[in-house]
């Protein structure tokens, strides 16, 4: 899973932080297709990481977290931090 463009991160509300970014990653339900993949995340600094939003990049098509590698994508999204 490699980042190709970052988005960013941007302070909401209270102590919850959002980091939006584009990720190349191989999709296990497409018998392991490589897909650009937007991920939208909400991160509390108390919780962790509350909500991840997939998308086919450039569509509104969902991927479930399911058919990515987690750990990964955990990684990922807290190095955005």
């Amino acid at each position: 899973m490699k980042i190709t463009q970052n988005f960013g991160k941007r302070n909401g509300y209270l102590q919850e932080t959002h980091v939006s970014f584009v990720v190349i990653a191989n999709v296990k339900r497409r018998a392991g297709a490589k897909l650009d993949i937007f991920v939208e995340a909400s991160v509390d600094s108390t919780q962790g990481i509350k909500n991840i939003f997939l998308r086919e990049n450039g569509t509104n098509k969902p991927v479930s977290l399911e058919h990515v590698n987690k750990d990964e994508l955990y990684e990922l999204i807290i190095k955005q931090l």
